[in-house]
């Protein structure tokens, strides 16, 4: 209320003076206070001082901006358009014109709705639903995403170029809803409790829409619906307007995008690089498994040599190659005997045949047939020992070779692992794991102790 000023019957005041004290009594009545009205003669000075009227349909009211303060104002004055503005009410000494010295401007209409979504920020805030220890990091290879938006709109166009490009395989199921105006809220909020039923069937619940005004977003600063989201079975990404819009879904979400592309690209991982990088890592494991296998292919030839060199067959081997040089110089040996006595036999019947007289002859032949008799009992008598010799030799060696060795109850023994035959107790390390041959089969053994021999 204005304190009307005293008057003074003497006392004459100088216009400058009255127009002081009409100042001070504006600027100390109406410090700051909000009017809201339609702009016109709107002038932005060189100096970046901003000058309009706001008039209604009764009155109007000089206006000055200056430019230290509209410099941070996101909205400017257009005549014919409705502002509400802040300042404080003062006197402009010079024509004694009553003028308003603005310190905040904005579109008419929105400093409700924006005190209300910072008072549910505020409230959503102290109560922890802003926590960066709530959010939840997304999976790093999603299968299937629930998408809330208009089926219509830029943006859903947008995601799933995204996620075609990326990840051809990701399973994306869209929700239609409006996505502003009055119906928007209400239907945002039944096609989230649905999805919530359903909520296992996803990974991630993508909430997006392109840009707008501020009256377009307003749906997404419902404070039920931020609840909803808040506490949601799965990742929420939010991706509402521009990367300078700001909503209540934006703040309750575990991640925020600054653009429906960019909430695509942090869901769906990029194939092409995971391909790469399988590429990689599969070159390398080769690599890595050639080495071992060569390395094992190196001892395991290694081993088989040494094996080798101590094989019993081996020794069996060249001890049946000697038997069998043996026999052949044996046989070369008989024939060439053979053959010396056919031999002496021609010589002999070429001496018959030059004797004419038949008795001698008859004496001859009868010589001839009893040396003859008696040379094959001979031949099959010296054939009979050498087969006889030749049968213990061989009786000997069979005697002498591991089989029958192990016919009689004995086993060689040796490493289970690396094949190394054992003969000394001594050469075992305990516990160690044995390979037992015997006569029939070869058995698995493990020694925990050597014991001493009995004295």
């Amino acid at each position: 209320m204005l304190t009307p000023i005293a008057t003074q019957t003497r006392a004459t005041l100088s216009v400058s003076q009255l127009a002081a004290l009409i100042r001070g009594v504006l600027e100390d009545s109406f410090t700051s206070v909000w009017v809201e009205g339609e702009v016109s003669s709107f002038k932005p000075m060189p100096s970046g001082h901003w000058y309009f009227t706001l008039k209604d349909q009764d009155s109007a009211l000089k206006v000055a901006m200056f430019k230290g303060r509209n410099l941070y104002s996101k909205v400017a004055p257009i005549n014919g358009e409705k502002l509400r503005v802040r300042g404080r009410v003062t006197l402009y000494d010079a024509r004694g014109e009553l003028q308003m010295v603005a310190d905040q401007v904005e579109a008419a209409g929105s400093g409700l709705a924006q005190r209300a979504f910072e008072e549910a920020k505020a409230r959503l805030q102290a109560e922890g639903l802003f926590d960066a220890s709530k959010k939840r990091a997304l999976p790093v290879f999603p299968r299937r995403v629930a998408v809330l938006t208009s089926p219509q709109g830029a943006a859903i166009s947008d995601v799933l170029a995204v996620f075609a490009r990326r990840f051809p395989m990701l399973m994306v199921e869209i929700w239609p809803s409006l996505v502003q105006g009055d119906e928007a809220v209400l239907q945002l909020r039944a096609r989230v409790a649905e999805i919530a039923s359903v909520a296992s069937r996803y990974d991630v619940l993508l909430v997006t829409r392109g840009g707008g005004s501020a009256q377009d977003l307003a749906c997404f600063n419902d404070e039920t619906l931020a609840r909803q989201l808040a506490g949601f079975a799965i990742p929420v990404v939010a991706a509402i307007g521009h990367e300078i819009d700001f909503s209540l879904i934006d703040f309750v979400a575990d991640v925020r995008a600054a653009t429906p592309s960019a909430a695509a690209e942090l869901i769906a991982p990029d194939a092409m690089r995971l391909q790469a990088q399988l590429l990689q890592s599969a070159a390398r494991m080769r690599k890595t498994v050639l080495g071992v296998i060569e390395q094992r292919q190196f001892r395991l030839e290694r081993s088989y040599r040494l094996l080798q060199a101590s094989s019993p067959i081996k020794h069996i081997s060249r001890d049946a190659a000697r038997l069998a040089h043996a026999r052949s110089l044996l046989q070369r040996a008989l024939q060439t005997r053979l053959a010396q006595l056919l031999q002496r036999l021609k010589s002999e019947a070429a001496r018959l045949n030059s004797c004419d007289p038949q008795p001698a002859l008859a004496r001859s032949r009868q010589r001839l047939a009893n040396a003859r008799i008696a040379l094959e009992r001979q031949l099959k008598a010296k054939f009979s020992e050498i087969q006889r010799d030749l049968d213990g030799l061989e009786s000997q060696l069979r005697a002498l070779s591991p089989e029958r060795t192990l016919e009689r109850g004995y086993a060689i023994i040796s490493d289970a692992a690396t094949g190394r035959i054992y003969t000394r107790a001594a050469q075992i390390d305990a516990p160690a794991a044995l390979r037992l041959r015997m006569a029939d089969a070869s058995v698995d053994a493990v020694v925990h102790a050597r014991l001493k021999p009995p004295l």
